[in-house]
This record gives C-alpha cells, sequence and structure tokens, in this order.
C-alpha cells in the first residue's frame, strides 16, 4: 500500500473505529481468562477536564451538562472520552491561534481530524461548545495578532464550529 494511502486510511474513523474494536476484543479475551485489565490515567488531561468542568458547574446553565459529562466519565473508556475530547478541543484551539494564515489548509484538516471523535457523543459536543466560548472570552488569549488577526481568528472559530456541526 503507498505511504500516502496508509497515512490516509491510519487518520481515518474507520481507522480509529477498527482500533477501538480491537482493543475491545483484546479486553474481553483477557476478562474471559480472569484477568483484569489495568487503566492507566492520564493526569494531566483529566486534572484539566476537571478543572475546567469545576468552574463550569458554577453557571446555572452548565450543570445539566458537567452531569451528563459526569455520568460519561464514570466508566474508564467514557472517562477517556471526556479526555480525549478536552484534549482535541485543546490542540485546534491552540492551532486556531498559531497555525501560519498560508497554513489554511493544513488548519482545516488538522480540526477535521481532531474532531472526529469529538463528534461521537452529543454531550462532547456541547462540552466542546462550552470550552471554545470560555477560551475564546476569556482573559488569557494568547495569538500575534499582527499574523492572526481578529477576523482571521473568528473565521477559524467558526470553522472548528461548523465542523462540530457536521
Amino acid at each position: 500500500m503507498p505511504a500516502d494511502k496508509l497515512g490516509r486510511y491510519m487518520t481515518s474513523q474507520a481507522f480509529i473505529d477498527r482500533a477501538k474494536a480491537a482493543v475491545a476484543d483484546a479486553v474481553r479475551a483477557l476478562e474471559a481468562k480472569g484477568i483484569k485489565p489495568a487503566y492507566g490515567e492520564r493526569a494531566s488531561t483529566r486534572e484539566m477536564a476537571q478543572e475546567v468542568m469545576a468552574e463550569a458547574r458554577v453557571h446555572e446553565r452548565n450543570k445539566l451538562l458537567c452531569k451528563r459529562l459526569g455520568e460519561l466519565s464514570r466508566e474508564p473508556a467514557g472517562a477517556h472520552l471526556v479526555d480525549d475530547a478536552t484534549a482535541a478541543i485543546a490542540r485546534v484551539l491552540l492551532l486556531a491561534k498559531t497555525a501560519m494564515p498560508s497554513e489554511e489548509t493544513k488548519f482545516l484538516n488538522e480540526i477535521r481530524e481532531q474532531l472526529a471523535q469529538v463528534r461521537a457523543q452529543p454531550a462532547l459536543i456541547e462540552w466542546a461548545q462550552l470550552l471554545i466560548e470560555t477560551d475564546r472570552t476569556g482573559r488569557d488569549v494568547f495569538r500575534d495578532r499582527s499574523i492572526i488577526d481578529d477576523t482571521l481568528f473568528e473565521q477559524r472559530i467558526e470553522a472548528i464550529r461548523r465542523e462540530l456541526r457536521q
């Protein structure tokens, strides 16, 4: 298989779905033999997600979403989904602030790839929208406005929102 075709396949949703199915099969096989799988903690992402969730819970309008995310996070697989979604949103927001204007095609392809996993659950889409709005209106938004001006930044935020709706 040519490298470009393999690369496209490895970044596709089909590959991700097959990899997740293979891991689930392996876990079932281990459990059938009486072996309990161990799950590694991704502390930094989990801590970041919990911090933002704690801030979000303060506002009445976010309590239902935080409850749904908490329910999703009760199982290790669900917790990993929330962690991965949080990290994916952080990556696309960083890209929106730092990707050079000449890299717009690369930016759009990257957000498409990163947000594929977020679109898996309605609660994750709402979570992503909350994180985007929090980041967009926060005081610690860093970017070189001489390179990424307000218009380009808002276009990128809208591209991220469009990708979430697909």
